[in-house]
């Protein structure tokens, strides 16, 4: 059966984002949360994981670590949509202000289109009275 060193273990364990910490695999050896063979008062030796107890561990934590990352993502693309959100708001609230203004501009200018068109046929009838009475052209 397979041994891993503490910095073995530590290194597979990263590799599963399960922690970042040699710290916390000695902490967890030393409670008991992580099954190992204790050096005793041999010091020097260290502790021993054993291949098939830390598959274990590492299916037992593997799950909530997924879970975290997934949350994280999540978290991390909500953050990003609620910032486009808001882009897209003040964006919104532009357009908006600058369409009332156009259709206010649009509005004038039919207006005004309308008033030249009057002018415009009342100039053309005095026109067309002046060349029977012999006068001028239509002024403003």
């Amino acid at each position: 059966m397979e041994e891993y060193t503490v910095e073995q273990a530590f290194e597979i364990l990263k590799k599963h984002g399960i922690t970042e910490s040699i710290q916390t695999v000695r902490r967890w050896l030393r409670e008991g949360t992580l099954i190992g063979q204790s050096p005793g008062d041999h010091r020097q030796i260290g502790w021993k994981v054993n291949h098939d107890d830390l598959m274990a561990f590492i299916a037992t934590r593997q799950p909530v670590s997924a879970f975290a990352d997934i949350v994280e993502g999540i978290t991390a693309e909500l953050g990003a949509l609620r910032n486009e959100n808001n882009a897209l708001r003040t964006k919104y609230g532009q357009l908006f202000v600058a369409n009332q203004k156009l259709v206010e501009e649009i509005a004038v200018l039919k207006s005004e289109k309308e008033r030249l068109r009057v002018k415009t046929q009342a100039c053309d009838l005095q026109e067309t009275n002046s060349h029977l009475k012999g006068a001028g052209p239509c002024s403003e």
